[in-house]
Protein backbone atom coordinates (compact mmCIF):
# COMPACT_ATOMS: atom_id res chain seq x y z
CA UNK A 1 0.00 0.00 0.00
CA UNK A 2 1.71 3.14 -1.28
CA UNK A 3 1.73 5.29 2.21
CA UNK A 4 3.15 8.66 2.91
CA UNK A 5 3.58 11.16 5.74
CA UNK A 6 2.69 14.86 5.56
CA UNK A 7 2.86 17.62 7.78
CA UNK A 8 -0.56 19.49 8.42
CA UNK A 9 -1.35 22.78 10.55
CA UNK A 10 -4.88 21.38 11.97
CA UNK A 11 -7.37 20.20 14.46
CA UNK A 12 -8.49 16.36 15.09
CA UNK A 13 -11.01 14.23 16.61
CA UNK A 14 -14.79 15.15 16.07
CA UNK A 15 -14.95 17.66 19.00
CA UNK A 16 -12.51 20.09 17.44
CA UNK A 17 -13.40 19.65 14.06
CA UNK A 18 -16.96 20.85 14.94
CA UNK A 19 -15.76 24.03 16.88
CA UNK A 20 -13.47 24.79 13.78
CA UNK A 21 -16.14 24.57 11.28
CA UNK A 22 -18.40 26.04 13.41
CA UNK A 23 -16.13 28.84 14.10
CA UNK A 24 -15.42 29.29 10.60
CA UNK A 25 -19.05 29.49 9.46
CA UNK A 26 -18.18 26.31 7.41
CA UNK A 27 -20.81 23.18 6.51
CA UNK A 28 -19.72 19.84 5.53
CA UNK A 29 -21.26 17.36 2.70
CA UNK A 30 -22.28 13.86 3.64
CA UNK A 31 -21.85 10.81 1.09
CA UNK A 32 -25.62 11.45 -0.17
CA UNK A 33 -24.31 15.09 -1.69
CA UNK A 34 -26.13 16.64 1.38
CA UNK A 35 -25.31 20.41 3.09
CA UNK A 36 -25.00 19.41 6.70
CA UNK A 37 -24.09 22.02 9.92
CA UNK A 38 -21.42 20.92 11.47
CA UNK A 39 -22.77 20.79 14.71
CA UNK A 40 -25.29 18.31 13.85
CA UNK A 41 -22.34 15.49 13.68
CA UNK A 42 -21.99 12.40 15.59
CA UNK A 43 -19.04 10.92 13.89
CA UNK A 44 -16.67 11.81 11.25
CA UNK A 45 -18.06 9.04 9.26
CA UNK A 46 -20.84 11.46 8.57
CA UNK A 47 -19.46 13.54 6.19
CA UNK A 48 -16.86 13.17 3.72
CA UNK A 49 -15.56 16.97 2.46
CA UNK A 50 -16.04 20.62 3.09
CA UNK A 51 -18.93 21.93 1.65
CA UNK A 52 -17.44 24.46 -1.63
CA UNK A 53 -19.15 27.49 -0.87
CA UNK A 54 -18.09 31.12 -1.06
CA UNK A 55 -16.88 30.63 2.67
CA UNK A 56 -14.79 28.14 1.90
CA UNK A 57 -13.70 30.27 -1.17
CA UNK A 58 -13.08 33.14 1.02
CA UNK A 59 -11.02 31.29 3.39
CA UNK A 60 -9.22 29.18 0.89
CA UNK A 61 -8.44 32.93 -1.16
CA UNK A 62 -7.02 34.50 2.35
CA UNK A 63 -4.69 30.92 2.36
CA UNK A 64 -3.42 31.44 -1.06
CA UNK A 65 -2.33 34.85 -0.04
CA UNK A 66 -0.75 33.43 3.29
CA UNK A 67 0.96 31.42 0.74
CA UNK A 68 2.19 34.35 -1.34
CA UNK A 69 3.39 36.14 2.01
CA UNK A 70 5.62 33.36 3.28
CA UNK A 71 6.95 32.76 -0.66
CA UNK A 72 8.09 36.57 -0.81
CA UNK A 73 9.51 36.01 3.29
CA UNK A 74 11.46 33.15 1.83
CA UNK A 75 12.83 35.14 -1.12
CA UNK A 76 10.95 32.70 -3.65
CA UNK A 77 10.33 34.79 -6.83
CA UNK A 78 6.53 34.33 -8.39
CA UNK A 79 6.47 32.60 -11.79
CA UNK A 80 3.22 32.78 -12.86
CA UNK A 81 0.08 30.78 -12.87
CA UNK A 82 -0.14 27.42 -15.48
CA UNK A 83 -2.47 23.94 -15.24
CA UNK A 84 -1.07 20.72 -14.04
CA UNK A 85 -2.94 17.98 -15.23
CA UNK A 86 -5.25 17.58 -12.24
CA UNK A 87 -4.96 20.79 -10.02
CA UNK A 88 -4.05 24.39 -11.12
CA UNK A 89 -0.36 25.49 -9.63
CA UNK A 90 1.44 28.40 -9.19
CA UNK A 91 5.02 28.29 -10.14
CA UNK A 92 7.77 29.84 -8.10
CA UNK A 93 11.68 29.95 -8.71
CA UNK A 94 13.14 28.66 -5.40
CA UNK A 95 16.80 27.85 -4.20
CA UNK A 96 15.98 24.48 -5.21
CA UNK A 97 14.93 25.54 -8.78
CA UNK A 98 11.59 26.24 -10.62
CA UNK A 99 8.84 24.63 -8.83
CA UNK A 100 5.16 24.59 -9.43
CA UNK A 101 3.31 24.51 -6.28
CA UNK A 102 -0.23 23.39 -4.15
CA UNK A 103 -0.69 26.75 -2.18
CA UNK A 104 -2.03 26.71 0.90
CA UNK A 105 -5.90 25.65 1.60
CA UNK A 106 -8.06 24.00 4.05
CA UNK A 107 -8.52 20.72 3.58
CA UNK A 108 -10.58 17.33 5.24
CA UNK A 109 -8.55 14.45 5.97
CA UNK A 110 -9.68 11.34 7.38
CA UNK A 111 -9.46 7.73 5.33
CA UNK A 112 -10.32 4.74 7.26
CA UNK A 113 -10.74 2.35 4.45
CA UNK A 114 -6.95 3.18 2.92
CA UNK A 115 -4.76 4.70 5.74
CA UNK A 116 -6.15 2.77 8.42
CA UNK A 117 -7.51 6.31 10.44
CA UNK A 118 -9.22 5.84 13.33
CA UNK A 119 -11.99 8.79 14.08
CA UNK A 120 -9.66 10.85 16.45
CA UNK A 121 -6.80 10.92 13.43
CA UNK A 122 -9.57 13.22 11.01
CA UNK A 123 -8.22 15.94 10.89
CA UNK A 124 -9.26 19.62 9.13
CA UNK A 125 -6.69 21.87 8.16
CA UNK A 126 -3.55 23.16 5.98
CA UNK A 127 -1.26 20.76 4.40
CA UNK A 128 2.53 22.38 4.76
CA UNK A 129 3.59 19.71 2.45
CA UNK A 130 1.96 17.46 -0.02
CA UNK A 131 2.10 14.59 -3.02
CA UNK A 132 3.02 14.66 -6.85
CA UNK A 133 3.33 18.82 -6.59
CA UNK A 134 5.34 20.44 -3.66
CA UNK A 135 3.43 22.49 -1.23
CA UNK A 136 5.53 24.48 1.11
CA UNK A 137 7.77 22.06 3.82
CA UNK A 138 9.13 19.48 0.86
CA UNK A 139 9.55 22.39 -1.73
CA UNK A 140 12.98 20.62 -1.88
CA UNK A 141 11.49 17.88 -4.09
CA UNK A 142 9.95 18.65 -7.58
CA UNK A 143 7.24 15.92 -6.80
CA UNK A 144 6.54 16.62 -3.66
CA UNK A 145 6.53 14.22 -0.48
CA UNK A 146 8.75 13.94 2.59
CA UNK A 147 11.21 11.56 2.17
CA UNK A 148 13.44 12.77 4.42
CA UNK A 149 13.26 16.23 6.32
CA UNK A 150 15.37 18.15 8.96
CA UNK A 151 13.26 18.45 11.27
CA UNK A 152 14.44 20.95 12.88
CA UNK A 153 14.32 23.55 9.76
CA UNK A 154 10.59 22.58 9.09
CA UNK A 155 9.79 23.50 12.42
CA UNK A 156 11.44 26.35 11.96
CA UNK A 157 9.54 26.96 8.34
CA UNK A 158 6.19 25.94 9.85
CA UNK A 159 6.79 28.97 12.36
CA UNK A 160 6.89 31.55 9.04
CA UNK A 161 4.03 29.52 7.75
CA UNK A 162 1.48 29.63 10.63
CA UNK A 163 2.71 33.09 11.04
CA UNK A 164 1.12 34.27 7.73
CA UNK A 165 -1.90 31.58 8.01
CA UNK A 166 -3.06 33.08 11.52
CA UNK A 167 -2.27 36.67 9.98
CA UNK A 168 -5.15 36.10 7.09
CA UNK A 169 -7.21 33.54 9.12
CA UNK A 170 -6.66 34.51 12.51
CA UNK A 171 -9.64 31.97 13.61
CA UNK A 172 -7.11 29.19 12.85
CA UNK A 173 -4.70 30.44 15.46
CA UNK A 174 -5.37 27.71 17.84
CA UNK A 175 -4.78 24.74 15.51
CA UNK A 176 -1.58 22.27 16.12
CA UNK A 177 1.33 20.76 13.53
CA UNK A 178 0.04 17.60 12.83
CA UNK A 179 1.58 14.11 11.43
CA UNK A 180 -0.13 12.63 9.05
CA UNK A 181 0.21 9.60 7.00
CA UNK A 182 -1.56 9.61 3.89
CA UNK A 183 -2.66 6.81 1.49
CA UNK A 184 -1.17 7.83 -2.04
Amino acid sequence: MPMGNEIHYAVSGIDNIKALLSKLGLKVVDYDENVLDPATLESVSDFYMLHEDAVLEDINRRLEAAYFAVAERLGWKYMGFGAYPYNKTHHFETPFGLRRVSHFHLEYQYDPDEAGDDEDMASVGVALSGRYVPTFLDIESPHGALYSVDLMDALEMSKSAIEEIVREVPELADMRLLLREIFY
